[in-house]
């Protein structure tokens, strides 16, 4: 139950992030302002709450390269407007997808 309570918590914080940047999106990209959620990726450990996410443990970073994708965003000269008010991982935002999760994270999920 705790892993679905941290997952639910991951989830809310993304959207939390997406509601406070669609209210604040034309004064923030007027003065490079970066409002996002940030995905560092895998970090050197195997999690119950990692595993719907991740499938290949092999490619794990170290705890400073976490930092660098959490970092880089937030120190950038000026703000990409792709990234604003997206959940961010390796430099990227993250597609959104329609609300269903992928079926391999169904059958990760359901015992």
């Amino acid at each position: 139950m705790a892993d679905l309570a941290e997952r639910a918590v991951r989830v809310a914080q993304v959207a939390a992030v997406r509601a406070l940047a669609a209210e604040r999106h034309a004064h923030d990209l007027a003065t490079d302002t970066l409002i996002a959620a940030v995905c560092p990726g895998m970090v050197g450990v195997d999690t119950a709450t990692s595993r719907p996410w991740f499938s290949d443990y092999g490619e794990a970073q170290s705890s400073a390269r976490a930092a660098e994708a959490v970092l880089d965003p937030s120190f950038a000269e000026h703000v990409d407007p792709p990234l604003y008010g997206e959940l961010i991982r390796s430099g990227k935002a993250l597609r959104r997808h329609d609300g269903t999760p992928p079926v391999e994270q169904d059958r990760i999920l359901t015992p």
